[in-house]
């Protein structure tokens, strides 16, 4: 096996991590328009990739990811520690022949695989713990979805099923339309979305698969909506939730996870992941009891800096 710096990963290479798509080559170029770097740990021979991490660069300053909610180092459990810590100093090598005085690296939630052999690796790099942040997710099972919700959720599913609303998914040639009804709803709380149609659909041209949508429907009127992330093979990101205020008596909300959980349990993913519940920095506590009432899992997300030293890394 050898370290290798590539743009991207040469055709016919299998990944023997679980890719992640905030650390694509298409999504950093959507996402920013500043350099961007990629380190693969490979197997020539064999065609196998072992690790892989992508930075974007700004000056002194490196992070993996730039804008999205983590991205990090991806690798595969047959690594030992041993071998990160090797791969991650000639990373640090590389990155300081280029300019590098800072490192960040975003780690994904705990929920999205162990990642206890690298905080250990990271720590003894003697990388610091920048911030923690706690996202929900659901693990998805063969049990059905009611059975992992309280019992005030599960009136609310009832109350909405009761009142033939009908969960779907929406073919992607409408994700303009369900934007849209999302943007509206959110404006109307005080609650905009952290991307314009420009930007998200110019993220949606570059990864054609990344964003999927779905939406309750009251015969054919759109009450509640999101605007859902592929992860990575395994996990899905409740992106862009939103309702239409008429109809919070109903809690549209729960029928439409219900059905992203059905939905999950349909197309083998392990993972619906919930994300943060931050408001200007400060754990949002009515929505993380409502993400908890749905039977969300806390799990933790690790930030790491590293300030790299003046002299050459040996």
């Amino acid at each position: 096996m050898g370290f290798i710096l590539l743009d991207h990963l040469p055709t016919g290479f299998q990944e023997k991590y679980l890719p992640l798509v905030y650390n694509s080559k298409s999504f950093l170029t959507s996402n920013n328009e500043l350099p961007q770097v990629h380190f693969y740990w490979i197997e020539k021979n064999e065609q196998v990739a072992y690790a892989h991490v992508a930075f974007s660069l700004e000056e002194s300053e490196v992070s993996s990811p730039l804008k999205a909610p983590f991205g990090g180092v991806e690798y595969t459990d047959e690594l030992k520690s041993a071998d990160l810590c090797t791969f991650l100093i000639f990373v640090e090598k590389e990155l300081k022949k280029k300019g590098a005085k800072y490192i960040n690296i975003s780690q994904p939630p705990e929920n999205h695989g162990n990642q206890n052999a690298l905080n250990e690796v990271l720590n003894d790099l003697k990388y610091k713990v920048k911030s923690k942040r706690i996202f929900h997710g659901v693990p998805i099972t063969e049990k059905d979805f009611a059975s992992k919700m309280s019992v005030m959720e599960q009136r609310r599913l009832k109350k909405c099923i009761k009142a033939g609303f009908e969960f779907k998914s929406i073919p992607s040639t409408k994700l303009s339309e369900v934007y849209n009804a999302i943007a509206t709803w959110r404006n109307l709380t005080q609650k905009p979305l952290s991307m314009d149609w420009k930007v998200l659909n110019h993220a949606r041209k570059s990864n054609p698969n990344m964003y999927i949508p779905f939406g309750v429907y009251d015969d054919d009127k759109l009450i509640a909506a999101t605007i859902a992330i592929r992860v990575n093979p395994k996990v899905i990101y409740h992106f862009y939730p939103a309702h239409c205020p008429e109809y919070n008596n109903y809690s549209p909300m729960v029928m439409l996870v219900e059905g992203l959980y059905n939905w999950c349990q349909t197309h083998q993913i392990d993972l619906l992941d919930l994300g943060t519940s931050y408001l200007n920095n400060k754990m949002n506590q009515s929505l993380v009891r409502f993400k908890k009432h749905l039977g969300g899992e806390e799990s933790k997300a690790l930030i790491f800096r590293k300030v790299l030293p003046l002299r050459q890394i040996k």
